[in-house]
């Protein structure tokens, strides 16, 4: 039985969906580590060693990606690319290859050829079974779904619709809202009118908390679910010049939790691998959403937002696309 597997459009951050989708392929970056076609998975760990200058456990994930992508997806195997609410669905066709005019600067030179169903068309995630839906949301560039479900999902009747409108949207939204360039959205503004309303979308109970920084620590949204399930949302608002999320944002929210809590921890920057590792070692299940993933999930729910949502999210509607305001 073939396998699936979900490969993200964006090696070293840049979305590269229209090449994959007009070259009928799928690639990753790490082009330092060179043409993996004889590597085995202890050769890419040496490599990856070699070439970056990374923690334990960043290396552990690399590695783990890496090796998925060069020697464990298999010709029949499928593909599923997601691309905010849509994903490509695709059979790879060829072995794991490299492609030498990808190697400089930040190509995608670890690459496998991909026959596209549904003519290269996007499936909406909502469309999704619950389990394929949910799996997608996993931050890795390159790891497994279900691929009896994903068979079965390609053979029944599924609303395709054209390319994806929003992916170079979606990049732009990302850089500017990093930058501290959308009018309107500030460090109060993000945590309140920006990452609440989106988060609504999967707790519609989630509700803003006061703000304190003592000992007891911070949280600033909070949702109740059934079953007595508390999840509990730390939110940074950082620009590039501030530098990554620390593990400092972590711990602040797990003084405020009580056992059986769960936590969020959401940034519109990158995270650091001490965070990481505070939320790897923390008592309590603390998951990080980072701000290429908090674009991604605005951008999944885009239909669902009402029009003066999309203004207090920086976005304005000009049919028939939606482009910051």
């Amino acid at each position: 039985m073939a396998n699936a597997w979900v490969v993200r459009p964006k090696p070293h951050g840049i979305n590269r969906l229209d090449e994959f989708l007009d070259q009928d392929i799928v690639a990753i970056g790490w082009n330092s580590v060179g043409d993996l076609s004889e590597a085995t998975e202890a050769e890419i760990r040496s490599r990856i060693e070699d070439a970056y200058d990374w923690s334990v456990y960043k290396e552990g994930q690399a590695v783990g990606q890496v090796n998925r992508f060069a020697n464990e997806i298999s010709k029949g195997d499928h593909i599923l690319v997601p691309s905010g609410g849509d994903v490509y669905i695709g059979q790879v066709t060829s072995e794991y290859r490299w492609e030498p005019s990808q190697e400089a600067g930040k190509g995608y030179p670890h690459q496998r050829d991909v026959e596209w169903q549904f003519d290269g068309g996007a499936v909406s995630r909502s469309s999704l079974p619950g389990r394929i839906h949910d799996s997608l949301k996993g931050r890795l560039t390159v790891f497994s779904v279900d691929g009896d479900r994903v068979a079965d999902l390609v053979e029944s009747e599924l609303v395709v619709r054209e390319r994806d409108r929003f992916g170079e949207l979606q990049q732009e939204y990302l850089e500017r809202l990093q930058d501290g360039a959308i009018p309107g959205i500030n460090a109060n503004s993000f945590e309140g009118a920006v990452v609440k309303t989106v988060l609504d979308n999967y707790f519609p109970s989630i509700s803003r908390e006061a703000t304190t920084s003592d000992e007891s620590g911070d949280t600033d949204l909070l949702a109740e679910l059934p079953g007595d399930v508390t999840i509990r949302v730390q939110v940074k608002h950082f620009y590039p010049d501030r530098g990554e999320l620390g593990a400092g944002a972590v711990e602040q929210l797990a003084a405020s939790m009580t056992p059986g809590d769960h936590g969020i921890v959401v940034t519109s920057t990158s995270v650091s691998e001490g965070a990481e590792a505070a939320a790897a070692a923390s008592d309590h299940h603390i998951g990080i959403i980072d701000g290429e993933e908090f674009t991604e999930l605005l951008f999944e729910d885009l239909q669902n937002y009402t029009e003066q949502e999309l203004n207090q999210l920086g976005l304005e509607i000009q049919p028939p696309a939606i482009k910051p305001a």
